[in-house]
């Protein structure tokens, strides 16, 4: 997987927080009827089998690390993985730099109880 990330890595790694959205696209199977294979492509089949979304997360944070996108994969504090069926297979992979201070905020808006002052 590191050859895909090749043309992308930047001359220094990414800092900070960051947002991190990968879709993952699969074939329908060949043994599906044509009615199933049409409702996947169409997006009324969800991809609910395996390979479990978090591994294949986990798979694109690794290389991310070890190919230098950025220094850690702890600073990924944003998450959002997608399995869909499609006609051709394949990965998209949307990283976001993220303001520390704006994301804090944001953060204790919409998670109650969530309390992100310092004292």
């Amino acid at each position: 997987m590191a050859y895909l990330v090749m043309p992308h890595i930047p001359a220094e790694p990414l800092e900070g927080p960051l947002s991190l959205s990968l879709a993952f696209f699969f074939t329908p199977p060949p043994s599906w009827p044509k009615w199933k294979k049409r409702a996947a492509l169409e997006g009324r089949w969800r991809h609910a089998v395996q390979p479990d979304g978090d591994n294949l997360a986990k798979l694109v944070m690794d290389t991310c690390t070890s190919s230098g996108i950025w220094r850690d994969d702890v600073q990924v504090t944003v998450l959002a993985v997608v399995k869909a069926y499609n006609a051709q297979e394949g990965i998209q992979v949307s990283i976001v730099q993220l303001d520390q201070t704006t994301r804090q905020q944001e953060a204790s808006r919409s998670v109650p109880g969530a309390t992100l002052d310092s004292e």
